[in-house]
């Protein structure tokens, strides 16, 4: 059946909502059970379950749970949210999808205008404090007698670090449980399938890897195909991102003061918060050199500095070090260099005294 649309001026408000609600997913916090897309077999609304992943034939009363919170829903039928195509708005509970008949009943949408097979549903529920969120629900339609193919999930969203592997279970069945051949195919090289061809139903495995991959979003579908049926389509989402690694010397500089021709060691720490990091080291200045220029954290790096040669003054260096997985860090180094270090020394050099229980004394240096 037809249904219809929102007015224009909707639809341009709409629009503008839709493309915030996009970019700032915001649930109230302050909600018990979150508003989610339903489905009830009976238009008083009796004994809803969820719409995500079901079969649905002939009439369907769909509608969104109400909560005191909502003010607006906003609904669209196949189409992105910011395409700002608004199927049915409601201003006011009860939201139903295909709007509130007299008498305060769900009214009924005819499945039949629809083609057999995957469909779905989004909804823009806005609270009154203004905050919004995005609902969104797939649903196969049959009203043919031919079992239709779906994957259980619909779809896989999966993210990795470089050079990482994972895998996740699927299944394919058909809409009315019968036994139908299939064959599996894939369109990206960092996914494989553990089948290529059963008989539904079927559990089977996807294997994704990162490895070669940059960081990045990556998409693939897998195909599902069968005689005499439509074929069923399974998006398949990479997110491939790098762990950046933060490294972090202790103590986060060096002082130190020496003479002419001397020399001190000072040993430092360089950790990655807890992560196993290789690194390398280096530093810019001849009178500093390293007890080692690579390896793995956690480390201790001994810092030699040596005087010799240099005049009374104050001399500035930098320890680098780098990491493939993160940005560099620099350990600032002070070396101060005076002929005449200044020492206080105590004459004499030990003091004794012989005491009687109870009495005191003094004795000069």
């Amino acid at each position: 059946m037809s249904l219809p649309m929102a007015s224009v001026v909707s639809r341009m408000i709409l629009t503008i909502i839709c493309a915030t609600a996009l970019s700032v997913f915001s649930a109230a916090a302050t909600q018990d059970a979150p508003p989610e897309l339903v489905n009830s077999a009976s238009e008083d609304r009796s004994s809803p379950f969820p719409l995500e992943g079901t079969v649905l034939s002939g009439d369907a009363f769909i509608f969104a749970s109400s909560t005191p919170e909502i003010s607006d829903v906003f609904f669209f039928l196949d189409v992105p949210v910011e395409s700002g195509l608004i199927f049915q708005h409601e201003g006011h509970a009860p939201y139903d999808f295909a709007g509130t008949a007299s008498g305060g009943v769900c009214r009924e949408f005819d499945t039949t205008t629809l083609a057999d097979g995957p469909h779905t549903i989004r909804a823009v529920v806005v609270f009154g404090d203004g905050t919004r969120e995005i609902l969104e629900s797939s649903f196969l339609v049959q009203n043919t007698g031919v079992g239709l193919l779906f994957f259980a999930p619909s779809d896989i969203d999966l993210s990795l670090g470089m050079d990482e592997g994972a895998t996740a279970s699927v299944t394919l069945a058909t809409s009315n449980g019968d036994a139908a051949g299939f064959s599996l195919s894939e369109s990206a090289p960092w996914l494989s399938l553990g089948a290529t061809s059963g008989s539904t139903p079927a559990t089977f495995e996807l294997a994704m890897s990162s490895v070669g991959l940059a960081d990045g979003t990556y998409h693939a579908t897998v195909i599902a195909s069968a005689p005499d049926r439509p074929s069923a389509e399974l998006d398949v989402t990479l997110t491939v991102e790098t762990a950046v690694v933060d490294l972090a010397f202790t103590p986060s500089a060096v002082a130190q003061l020496l003479e002419t021709d001397q020399n001190a060691t000072v040993t430092v720490d360089l950790g990655a918060a807890g992560d196993v990091a290789a690194f390398t080291l280096n530093e810019n200045v001849a009178w500093l050199s390293l007890g080692t220029s690579s390896g793995t954290t956690p480390a201790s790096i001994d810092l030699l500095l040596d005087s010799t040669g240099l005049a009374d003054g104050t001399y500035q260096a930098a320890v680098t070090a780098s990491t493939p997985d993160g940005p560099n860090v620099s350990l600032p180094v002070t070396l101060t260099v005076d002929t005449e270090i200044l020492e206080l020394v105590f004459t004499p050099g030990n003091v004794a005294l012989a005491l009687a229980p109870d009495e005191s004394g003094s004795a000069a240096v």
